[in-house]
């Protein structure tokens, strides 16, 4: 025999209840589902977003030590000293650990300083890189390249205060020393930048004798650089 009408009803309604409350727990299981891969996405994309500005971070900490770097600063200083006397654009220079050599790049206006250099030698090392900064001769070989950077390297040394017999000296001393280096580079021949230097400038201390006898063939063999 079924339940009577009154015990029925009661029946029902706590079988409704029952019913919604496990629609209601399903629906809660499902929102905290959904959201715990909500806050499990938010989390990695956090997690990413803070690793990205971490990287970020030491990149830009990186560079601000490399501009701030007070010898790069000194350096540059001296070039846009030439840059603005000439009246031309702005070079950057960059110094570079573990070489002595330096380098131009036209198409960033760069100028690259080995940091193992003198500070002599960082002097003629810059001047020499402006002085293809400013030439803008073409359809020349490369060493008439170098002897034109030889020259301006003259002038410019210069408008840093030295006198020309000091600047003239200096060219001849680094040539020189590259000479007596055996320091090959493509597009150099120090001999024949040294005989340059003196076919332009009377200031010469050197005894054009002892370059003749420190010049008697062609360099080793060249290296790129």
């Amino acid at each position: 025999m079924g339940p009577s009408s009154p015990n029925r009803g009661v029946f029902l309604k706590l079988a409704g209840l029952l019913t919604a409350l496990k629609k209601q727990r399903e629906y809660a299981l499902k929102a905290i589902s959904l959201w715990g891969d909500v806050l499990v996405g938010l989390g990695i994309a956090i997690g990413m977003g803070a690793m990205a500005l971490l990287a970020s971070g030491c990149a830009n900490i990186e560079h601000y030590a490399v501009e701030h770097d007070p010898l790069r600063l000194h350096w540059q200083q001296r070039a846009d000293q030439v840059t603005t006397h000439f009246g031309v654009l702005p070079v950057h220079v960059v110094v570079v650990d573990a070489t002595r050599d330096g380098a131009y790049t036209r198409s960033t206006a760069t100028i690259e300083l080995g940091r193992d250099n003198t500070d002599l030698g960082m002097r003629w090392l810059l001047a020499h890189e402006l002085g293809h900064h400013l030439d803008r001769s073409e359809g020349v070989s490369q060493l008439e390249r170098e002897m034109t950077a030889n020259r301006t390297a003259v002038q410019i040394l210069q408008v840093w205060g030295a006198s020309t017999d000091d600047a003239v000296t200096l060219a001849e001393a680094m040539l020189f020393t590259s000479q007596l280096r055996r320091a090959a580079v493509s597009g150099h021949d120090w001999c024949a930048e040294l005989t340059d230097i003196h076919a332009h400038f009377s200031d010469s201390r050197y005894d054009h004798a002892v370059v003749v006898s420190k010049c008697p063939g062609p360099p080793e063999p060249l290296r790129s650089g």
